[in-house]
């Protein structure tokens, strides 16, 4: 009765916690290391009176952190949907094997409240090719090419759809004033106007005139 009362009462608690979002991991694994205490006690008391008597006392434990766990999950859930603070983990292989960058990442996350990891996940992505086609069109400065409130996004990883979605018209309008620069002074003119393609003439052979011919015996 005193293992099953003291597993009761963590399981108790433990519900409580996820209930207010709170869950610690090793109280759940001591209802469970509990549970095992109890059903290998029962089950060792019941030995002398048969299988049945072994069987029986261990279902209830197990009916018990069946509930208990199912109750404990549908909490978590309806806690996590509510409280739209809580940020979620990053998973640890990116931490080993990108820790730098996953450390910008989490900075982001935290400074700028992104909850989710997918959608932290999509806009460093995003962010990334948006800084490579400008590094591409300007070179290692293209954040002093580029107007500044898309540079700072890009570089503080804030806003980051608006910032992207100017990306095309920024370089399309780069590509334009190229294109103006080369017209006034006159070079696009020159490569645009496609050469002339001279003919050459061949020069007529010369004809030899024709010499009638004084048939033989004629004067």
């Amino acid at each position: 009765l005193g293992i099953e009362g003291g597993l009761v009462a963590v399981l108790a608690l433990d519900l409580l916690l996820a209930w207010i979002g709170r869950p610690i991991a090793w109280l759940r694994q001591f209802a469970r290391l509990l549970a095992a205490a109890a059903i290998g006690i029962n089950a060792a008391a019941g030995v002398e009176h048969g299988l049945i008597a072994v069987v029986m006392p261990a279902i209830a434990p197990v009916i018990l952190i069946a509930g208990v766990e199912a109750l404990r999950t549908h909490l978590l859930r309806l806690v996590g949907d509510a409280d739209e603070l809580r940020r979620q983990s990053i998973p640890r292989a990116r931490w080993l094997l990108a820790p730098l960058s996953t450390l910008a990442m989490w900075r982001r996350m935290v400074l700028w409240q992104t909850t989710r990891y997918s959608d932290a996940l999509d806009a460093d992505l995003a962010r990334r090719e948006a800084i490579y086609r400008l590094r591409q069109k300007f070179g290692r400065h293209w954040h002093r090419e580029i107007p500044a409130d898309v540079a700072y996004r890009l570089q503080a990883g804030v806003r980051m759809e608006e910032a992207v979605a100017r990306i095309p018209e920024i370089i399309a309008e780069r590509q334009v004033a190229i294109t103006d620069d080369l017209a006034e002074i006159g070079v696009l003119d020159a490569a645009t106007v496609p050469p002339l393609r001279l003919v050459p003439v061949l020069e007529q052979p010369s004809v030899p005139p024709t010499v009638p011919r004084v048939p033989p015996g004629g004067t």
